[in-house]
C-alpha cells in the first residue's frame, strides 16, 4: 500500500460525466477484433498496461484515463512521457494494492493522479469480488470503476470470451508479454479467469442499470453478456491515429465520392512483409503522391522491423496487421503466394469507408482517385498470359471494409480453395458480384508485350510488375523499358541507396548449389526443374522438363513437374493437356503391370 504522506487523491463519481461516453480497452485487444465503425469518436478513452509500442496510436492519441498497475514499470512510464505520443488527463491507481506513491510520477511531471480502489468497494455487489483470492482482470476492473464514475455508456473491448484469431491456427499476431491484466494471481486455470471477469461485468450490468454496456468486437464477441454498439456515421467515428510521419494526423482523406456525393473515409492500401519489397513500396508511394494526395497506408505483419524506414513523399502510414497465410497450399503452387492472405486484413479497416488496394509491385502513372467512386468490391480482368473474361487480378481491387465481410472472408479461408494457391485465386471463389475495373487500372507487364495493339502502355494509370521485380538480381538480365520506368519512380537519393544495395548483393559470392543441381538435365531434369519451380522460375522449369522429356517422353516424374509449372506461369489450357496424357501413361502402365502378374 502507499504511504499516506504520498496517497493519490480519490477518484470521484461526477454529475458532468453523465451523457457522456467511455471506451474501456483489454489490454490483450488484437487490432483485428476492433470494430470502429461502432465507435463514436467523441468517446473518453480508459487504457491499462503499456501502449506506446503501437505502430500507430489505435484509440487516438488522448487518454482520459490511465490505470497503472506496479507491474508496469517506472521507466515504461518515463519513456511514454518523454516521447508525448499520448495526452494523459488522468492517473489511476489502486491504493489497496499498490507499493508505488505519487511522488514517483510528480518526479517526471505527471501530476494529476488518483486513487480509483474507493470506487470499487462502493457497490456490495461488486465489492464481494475484489475480496476474492483471485481477482479480476483489467477489463471488467476498468469498467467497474468507469461505472461508478458516472459515465452513461461504456464501450467496452474485450477478450475474455476469444478473439477473431483463437483456434484460426493460419492467423499470426504480434507475441505479446505474458499478463492477467490487474490480477496478482498465477495458479489458475484460463476459465476461472473467464469465469471472475465475466461475472463482474454482469454484477456491474446489475448495479448499474442505467449506464448502456456495448461491445466494440468484430462479430460481437460478448454476445450474450453485452448488445452490440450501434454503427456511427461515417463523419462521427473513432479513427487511429498515425505515428509516421511525424506530424501527419490523418491515415485518410475525405473524397466526395458516395454514391450521393458524400464525403467518405479513402486511403489507398498496400502490404509488405520483406525488406526486398519496400523498394516496392517507395516506388509505388513516389508515383502514387505525384498524382494524389490520399495517403497510403502500408500494412505489415508482427515483427517487421519498421526502424529505419523512410519514405520520400510522406505519404506512407504504417500500421501493423496480423499475418494470414494459406493453410493448404498445394505442392504445385509457388511457395512466394503463401503470405499473400495477409492482404484480406485490408477488409477489415473498418475505420474507413472505402479501401483501393494496390500492390507493391506496381507503380501509378496517372490519376486514381476515381477508383474511390467504386462501390462493393471491383477489380480488373486478369490480362496476363491471356485474356481472361471471367477472373480478376488482386494487384489492384477496391473495397468497403466491415466487420460483416471480413469475419465471412476470415471463415470462409480453411474450406476455401484457390487455383494458385494466393489470395487472388481464393478471392475469385468467395466474391460473387464483382464489379469490373477498366484494365487500365492494372495493366500488366505481361500482357503488354504479348497484346500490345490491345492492352497500350500508353493509356496504363497503374502498370503491375507481375513475374520478376524491378529491384530483383533474378530474372531478365538487363533493364528493359518498363524496368527503367519502375527505377524513374525512385527519388535520386534513393537511386543511389538502391544501386549500391544492388552491387552489395552482386558482389556477394553465390551459395554453392546442391550435387543435384550440377548434374546434367538429361540425368535429373525433374529435380533441376523442380528446383526452378521452386525459386519462382516456371518458364525455365518448363524449358528444363521439356528438354528431359525429349530424351524419355515417359517420365512421369518429368511430366508432373511439367504440368505444375505451366499452371504456375498461367498456362492452364496446356498444363490440362499434359495432366491428361499424363494421366493416360499412367492408366496404361498400371493395366500392363497387371497384366503381367
Amino acid at each position: 500500500m502507499t504511504d499516506a504522506g504520498t496517497t493519490a487523491d480519490t477518484l470521484a463519481p461526477t454529475r458532468g460525466r453523465r451523457g457522456r461516453s467511455a471506451l474501456v480497452v483489454d489490454p490483450r485487444i488484437n487490432q483485428a477484433d476492433i470494430d470502429y465503425a461502432l465507435i463514436p469518436d467523441d468517446v473518453e478513452v480508459f487504457r491499462c498496461g503499456t501502449f506506446g509500442s503501437e505502430d500507430v496510436s489505435l484509440f487516438g492519441s488522448s487518454v482520459a484515463g490511465w490505470f497503472v498497475a506496479d507491474n508496469v514499470s517506472m521507466s515504461e512510464i518515463t519513456k511514454m512521457k518523454l516521447r508525448g505520443e499520448y495526452r494523459i488527463d488522468e492517473i489511476l491507481i489502486d491504493s489497496s494494492r499498490s507499493t508505488r506513491g505519487t511522488e514517483a510520477f510528480h518526479r517526471i511531471g505527471l501530476d494529476n493522479v488518483r486513487d480509483y480502489a474507493p470506487l470499487l468497494v462502493d457497490a456490495p455487489e461488486t465489492a464481494a469480488h475484489f475480496i476474492r483470492e483471485l481477482r479480476p482482470s483489467a477489463l471488467s476492473t476498468m469498467t467497474a470503476a468507469v461505472a461508478a464514475m458516472g459515465y452513461s455508456t461504456i464501450y467496452i473491448l474485450g477478450a475474455a470470451l476469444g478473439s477473431i484469431t483463437t483456434q484460426r491456427p493460419y492467423i499470426s499476431v504480434r507475441k505479446r508479454r505474458p499478463t492477467t491484466g490487474m490480477s496478482l494471481s498465477r495458479r489458475f486455470d484460463s476459465w476461472d479467469h473467464t469465469n471472475a471477469e465475466v461475472a463482474l461485468l454482469a454484477d456491474v450490468a446489475t448495479t448499474y442499470p442505467d449506464v448502456k454496456l456495448r461491445d466494440v468486437t468484430v462479430g460481437n464477441r460478448m454476445f450474450p453478456l453485452l448488445d452490440a454498439a450501434t454503427t456511427q456515421p461515417s463523419e462521427r467515428r473513432l479513427t487511429p491515429a498515425p505515428k509516421y510521419p511525424s506530424g501527419s494526423t490523418h491515415l485518410y482523406t475525405h473524397l466526395p465520392v458516395g454514391s450521393q456525393g458524400e464525403l467518405l473515409r479513402c486511403a489507398y492500401v498496400t502490404m509488405c512483409d520483406s525488406p526486398d519489397y519496400l523498394w516496392g513500396v517507395r516506388a509505388l508511394a513516389n508515383s502514387l503522391g505525384r498524382v494524389s494526395d490520399v495517403p497510403l497506408i502500408l500494412m505489415v505483419p508482427p515483427g517487421f522491423d519498421c526502424g529505419d524506414i523512410s519514405f520520400e513523399m510522406g505519404n506512407v502510414r504504417l500500421y501493423e496487421v496480423n499475418s494470414i497465410r494459406s493453410p493448404h497450399q498445394p505442392k504445385q503452387h509457388q511457395s512466394r503466394f503463401s503470405n499473400t492472405y495477409t492482404k484480406l486484413e485490408a477488409f477489415g479497416l473498418t475505420f474507413l469507408d472505402r479501401v483501393a488496394f494496390i500492390d507493391a509491385d506496381t507503380v501509378v502513372l496517372d490519376a486514381t482517385d476515381e477508383l474511390f467512386e467504386y462501390e462493393g468490391f471491383a477489380a480488373a480482368p486478369d490480362f496476363g498470359l491471356r485474356l481472361e473474361s471471367h477472373r480478376f487480378n488482386s494487384g489492384v481491387f477496391v473495397c468497403t471494409p466491415s466487420s460483416a465481410l471480413y469475419m465471412s472472408i476470415i471463415d470462409a479461408i480453411p474450406d476455401t480453395p484457390s487455383y494458385d494457391g494466393g489470395d487472388q485465386g481464393f478471392l475469385n471463389v468467395i466474391m460473387d458480384d464483382v464489379t469490373w475495373l477498366p484494365h487500365q487500372f492494372n495493366t500488366l507487364r505481361r500482357a503488354l508485350g504479348r497484346y500490345p495493339d490491345v492492352i497500350r502502355g500508353d493509356e496504363a494509370r497503374i502498370v503491375h510488375f507481375v513475374g520478376p521485380k524491378p529491384w530483383s538480381l533474378n530474372g531478365e538480365p538487363e533493364w528493359s523499358d518498363l524496368d527503367g520506368l519502375w527505377f524513374a519512380q525512385l527519388s535520386e537519393r534513393e537511386k543511389i541507396r538502391f544501386i549500391i544495395e544492388l552491387r552489395d548483393k552482386a558482389s556477394q559470392p553465390l551459395p554453392t548449389p546442391p550435387a543435384e543441381v550440377l548434374e546434367p538435365p538429361r540425368a535429373h531434369g525433374y529435380r533441376l526443374a523442380q528446383q526452378l519451380l521452386d525459386a519462382g522460375k516456371p518458364n525455365q522449369a518448363i524449358r528444363v522438363s521439356k528438354e528431359a522429356l525429349r530424351t524419355n517422353s515417359a517420365s512421369l516424374a518429368n511430366r508432373r513437374v511439367l504440368v505444375r509449372a505451366l499452371a504456375a506461369s498461367g498456362n492452364r489450357s496446356d498444363a490440362a493437356r499434359v495432366a491428361a496424357k499424363t494421366f493416360g501413361l499412367k492408366a496404361a502402365r498400371r493395366v500392363r503391370r497387371t497384366l503381367t502378374k
